[in-house]
């Protein structure tokens, strides 16, 4: 596999001249990552890297004492580099199937769906796409530790803080599910791999019209909402004035102020209020809207490998997986189109906006301050004299 990066690369041995003189030079060989079985029907395998496959399995048969091993599949990589990292990244995927009955660290127990997943990696005709796989099979395994692993996190920053409280130690250091997800996450932000790519989660075309479509009317309803306050606010100083003025005349202008506070107050709230639930109405006629055109896609997501080196990207999932989860295919996004969304500006630009309940509550408490302070007006009041002197006003007139 991969001749052309062999030839590209050069990596065979030669010899070339230098002022005349031959010189052999041993230049750097071609690294093989191997899969090699027990031979023993265990389902035990080791997966390693050699210059020469052939040669490092009867060393692993006399070493590790399993005479029937044989080699299952082979993958030529041009670099030291790149196969180091395909090799880290197989190990990482797998260390919780590692296998320890012929000692070494690199056996492993594998169900037939991981022994089908290595061997498909090393049989990829592209070395970049069994990269990326091997990449993407680092992110696979992260992705089924995440809630485990942020379970116990949780528990450890409870414990860390429970400790500190009481002045204690506590031993910080993860392990577990934890330990695992972050050294894999360590290995996908950096090195060889980490560097070279990155995951990408792309939305459905048609979750990302549904918000630009909703967002343009939430723009709408805050230009129509957003002066509620000061509509009621004016409301209630006009009504403070004409309710002041036919109950206590010099306090018109105080009522007047009075209102416009009120005013102000149940018109903010009533503005917070109806804005909200405008929104929600116009959440909803927009996703029932994209749904007739688009049904069972807003939540589907569509994740894909890009490749910095290779400037290109490998889609892992796609909005309607139905095949492989990993294939090599660009990640392109289907067009959409907008649905008929003048129609849905016009039924919200008709709407009445008009705070009906607020200017009446701004009215009626106006209304009740004005008559309140009205009674207790004394210059309004009948005045009640006490018994002691309506006694003595009596005597005075009998006299």
């Amino acid at each position: 596999m991969f001749m052309s990066s062999i030839q590209a690369t050069g990596l065979v041995y030669g010899e070339f001249s230098i002022s005349g003189r031959r010189r052999s030079l041993a230049m750097q060989r071609l690294q093989f990552l191997y899969l090699i079985a027990s031979g023993n029907e265990d389902s035990i395998y080791k997966v390693g890297i050699s210059d020469d496959p052939k040669r490092r399995l009867e060393q692993i048969k006399e070493k590790y004492g399993v005479p029937r091993a044989y080699v299952v599949e082979t993958m030529d990589v041009p670099t030291r580099l790149e196969v180091v990292a395909l090799e880290n990244a197989i190990h990482t995927r797998f260390s919780k199937k590692r296998s320890t009955r012929y000692g070494g660290r690199e056996f492993f127990k594998f169900s037939k769906q991981d022994l089908d997943w290595i061997v498909s990696t090393f049989n990829e005709h592209s070395n970049d796409f069994a990269q990326a796989k091997a990449f993407y099979g680092l992110f696979a395994r992260a992705e089924a530790l995440s809630t485990d692993a942020t379970k116990l996190e949780r528990q450890r920053q409870s414990k860390i803080d429970f400790n500190r409280s009481k002045g204690k130690i506590y031993n910080t250091k993860p392990s577990g599910a934890l330990k695992e997800y972050n050294d894999i996450k360590g290995k996908m932000a950096n090195g060889y791999l980490g560097t070279r790519f990155a995951i990408k989660t792309f939305d459905h075309p048609s979750e990302t019209l549904r918000r630009s479509l909703q967002n343009q009317i939430w723009d709408i309803i805050n230009q129509r909402v957003g002066k509620q306050w000061l509509c009621c606010a004016a409301c209630g100083f006009i009504g403070g004035l004409i309710i002041g003025s036919s109950t206590v005349a010099d306090e018109a202008i105080s009522h007047g102020f009075t209102g416009l506070v009120f005013g102000a107050i149940s018109g903010a709230v009533s503005q917070s209020k109806r804005s909200e639930s405008e929104k929600l109405i116009a959440n909803k006629i927009v996703a029932e809207e994209i749904d007739a055109l688009y049904p069972n896609t807003r939540q589907l997501k569509m994740i894909a490998i890009i490749d910095h080196k290779a400037e290109t990207s490998f889609l892992i999932r796609d909005f309607n997986e139905s095949t492989s989860l990993l294939r090599e295919a660009p990640a392109l996004l289907p067009k959409v189109e907008l649905p008929s969304q003048q129609r849905i500006y016009d039924a919200f630009n008709s709407r009445i906006y008009f705070p009906f309940i607020a200017v009446v509550v701004t009215l009626g408490t106006t209304f009740l301050i004005a008559t309140t302070n009205a009674r207790q007006d004394p210059e309004n009041q009948i005045r009640v004299l006490p018994a002691n002197q309506t006694r003595l006003i009596s005597d005075i007139r009998v006299a």
